[in-house]
Protein backbone atom coordinates (compact mmCIF):
# COMPACT_ATOMS: atom_id res chain seq x y z
CA UNK A 1 0.00 0.00 0.00
CA UNK A 2 1.38 3.40 -0.99
CA UNK A 3 0.05 6.73 0.24
CA UNK A 4 0.81 9.93 -1.68
CA UNK A 5 -0.29 13.22 -0.17
CA UNK A 6 -0.75 16.67 -1.64
CA UNK A 7 2.40 17.76 0.15
CA UNK A 8 4.31 15.27 -1.99
CA UNK A 9 5.04 13.09 1.05
CA UNK A 10 5.08 9.44 0.10
CA UNK A 11 4.69 6.65 2.62
CA UNK A 12 5.20 2.94 2.18
CA UNK A 13 3.31 0.14 3.88
CA UNK A 14 3.82 1.60 7.35
CA UNK A 15 0.95 2.29 9.72
CA UNK A 16 -1.38 5.19 9.01
CA UNK A 17 -1.68 5.86 12.76
CA UNK A 18 0.91 5.17 15.42
CA UNK A 19 1.81 6.02 19.00
CA UNK A 20 5.61 6.25 19.35
CA UNK A 21 7.60 6.63 22.55
CA UNK A 22 10.17 9.42 22.54
CA UNK A 23 13.79 8.34 23.00
CA UNK A 24 15.29 11.59 24.28
CA UNK A 25 14.29 14.09 26.93
CA UNK A 26 13.18 16.78 24.49
CA UNK A 27 9.53 17.59 25.07
CA UNK A 28 9.10 19.53 21.82
CA UNK A 29 7.05 17.93 19.08
CA UNK A 30 9.36 18.54 16.13
CA UNK A 31 12.65 18.09 17.98
CA UNK A 32 11.98 14.90 19.89
CA UNK A 33 13.46 11.61 18.70
CA UNK A 34 11.05 8.72 18.22
CA UNK A 35 11.37 4.99 18.81
CA UNK A 36 11.84 3.04 15.59
CA UNK A 37 8.65 1.03 16.15
CA UNK A 38 5.26 2.25 17.41
CA UNK A 39 3.81 1.00 20.69
CA UNK A 40 0.54 0.48 18.83
CA UNK A 41 -0.94 1.32 15.44
CA UNK A 42 -4.31 1.61 13.76
CA UNK A 43 -4.36 -2.20 13.34
CA UNK A 44 -4.23 -2.56 17.15
CA UNK A 45 -7.22 -0.27 17.69
CA UNK A 46 -10.56 -2.07 17.82
CA UNK A 47 -12.67 1.10 18.11
CA UNK A 48 -12.18 4.81 18.80
CA UNK A 49 -14.92 7.09 20.15
CA UNK A 50 -14.03 10.55 18.86
CA UNK A 51 -16.37 12.55 21.13
CA UNK A 52 -14.52 11.57 24.31
CA UNK A 53 -11.26 10.12 22.87
CA UNK A 54 -11.85 6.70 24.39
CA UNK A 55 -10.41 3.75 22.51
CA UNK A 56 -10.27 0.00 22.78
CA UNK A 57 -7.10 -1.92 21.95
CA UNK A 58 -6.66 -5.56 21.12
CA UNK A 59 -5.64 -7.64 24.14
CA UNK A 60 -2.13 -8.05 22.73
CA UNK A 61 -1.68 -4.29 22.26
CA UNK A 62 -3.12 -3.49 25.71
CA UNK A 63 -0.42 -5.69 27.26
CA UNK A 64 2.22 -3.37 25.76
CA UNK A 65 0.91 -0.34 27.67
CA UNK A 66 3.64 0.57 30.17
CA UNK A 67 3.14 -0.36 33.82
CA UNK A 68 2.92 2.33 36.47
CA UNK A 69 6.49 1.57 37.54
CA UNK A 70 7.75 2.62 34.07
CA UNK A 71 5.65 5.79 33.99
CA UNK A 72 6.73 7.41 37.25
CA UNK A 73 5.39 10.79 38.36
CA UNK A 74 6.62 12.72 35.30
CA UNK A 75 4.94 10.56 32.67
CA UNK A 76 6.23 8.40 29.83
CA UNK A 77 6.15 10.60 26.75
CA UNK A 78 4.93 9.73 23.27
CA UNK A 79 4.07 11.28 19.92
CA UNK A 80 0.89 10.46 18.00
CA UNK A 81 1.46 10.24 14.25
CA UNK A 82 -1.06 10.09 11.40
CA UNK A 83 -0.06 9.49 7.77
CA UNK A 84 3.57 10.26 8.58
CA UNK A 85 2.77 13.58 10.30
CA UNK A 86 3.60 14.34 13.93
CA UNK A 87 0.24 15.38 15.34
CA UNK A 88 0.84 15.95 19.04
CA UNK A 89 2.98 15.14 22.04
CA UNK A 90 1.40 13.38 25.01
CA UNK A 91 2.28 11.09 27.88
CA UNK A 92 1.15 8.07 29.79
CA UNK A 93 0.39 9.33 33.29
CA UNK A 94 -0.49 7.97 36.70
CA UNK A 95 -3.03 9.27 39.20
CA UNK A 96 -0.25 9.06 41.81
CA UNK A 97 1.44 12.06 40.21
CA UNK A 98 1.16 15.49 41.79
CA UNK A 99 2.68 17.00 38.64
CA UNK A 100 0.25 18.55 36.16
CA UNK A 101 0.46 18.26 32.39
CA UNK A 102 -0.69 20.70 29.73
CA UNK A 103 -0.32 17.93 27.15
CA UNK A 104 -2.81 15.12 26.49
CA UNK A 105 -2.41 12.14 28.81
CA UNK A 106 -3.46 8.51 28.89
CA UNK A 107 -3.86 7.50 32.52
CA UNK A 108 -2.52 4.10 33.49
CA UNK A 109 -5.23 2.14 35.31
CA UNK A 110 -4.27 1.26 38.87
CA UNK A 111 -4.71 -2.36 39.86
CA UNK A 112 -6.78 -3.43 36.86
CA UNK A 113 -6.29 -4.96 33.46
CA UNK A 114 -8.21 -3.32 30.65
CA UNK A 115 -8.27 -2.86 26.91
CA UNK A 116 -10.15 0.46 27.14
CA UNK A 117 -8.26 3.73 27.52
CA UNK A 118 -9.02 7.45 27.29
CA UNK A 119 -6.86 10.33 26.20
CA UNK A 120 -7.52 13.29 28.50
CA UNK A 121 -6.79 16.85 27.33
CA UNK A 122 -4.40 17.37 30.27
CA UNK A 123 -3.77 16.35 33.86
CA UNK A 124 -5.30 16.50 36.38
CA UNK A 125 -8.16 17.80 34.24
CA UNK A 126 -8.68 19.10 30.71
CA UNK A 127 -8.40 22.61 32.15
CA UNK A 128 -4.65 22.00 32.23
CA UNK A 129 -4.53 21.83 28.41
CA UNK A 130 -2.54 24.60 26.76
CA UNK A 131 -4.81 27.51 25.84
CA UNK A 132 -8.16 26.73 24.31
CA UNK A 133 -6.72 24.28 21.80
CA UNK A 134 -7.55 20.64 22.47
CA UNK A 135 -4.72 18.85 20.69
CA UNK A 136 -6.69 15.60 20.61
CA UNK A 137 -9.07 17.08 18.01
CA UNK A 138 -6.50 16.79 15.25
CA UNK A 139 -8.11 16.50 11.80
CA UNK A 140 -5.32 14.30 10.39
CA UNK A 141 -5.89 11.75 13.17
CA UNK A 142 -9.66 11.89 12.75
CA UNK A 143 -9.32 11.32 9.00
CA UNK A 144 -7.08 8.28 9.43
CA UNK A 145 -9.23 6.73 12.15
CA UNK A 146 -12.37 7.29 10.08
CA UNK A 147 -10.85 5.92 6.86
CA UNK A 148 -9.55 2.82 8.67
CA UNK A 149 -12.99 2.15 10.18
CA UNK A 150 -11.94 2.73 13.80
CA UNK A 151 -14.41 5.54 14.61
CA UNK A 152 -17.62 3.71 15.51
CA UNK A 153 -19.95 6.66 16.26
Amino acid sequence: MLFIFSSGLCLGAGPRFGLYFITNNTIQLERTELASQPLFTDTDIVAYQWTNHTFILTEEAAQRIPPISDVGTGGKWFVIMADGQRCYLGAFWTSFSSIGSTHPVIRIPIGETTTSFRIDAGYPTGIMAEGDLDQRNNEAIKKVLFETGKIKE
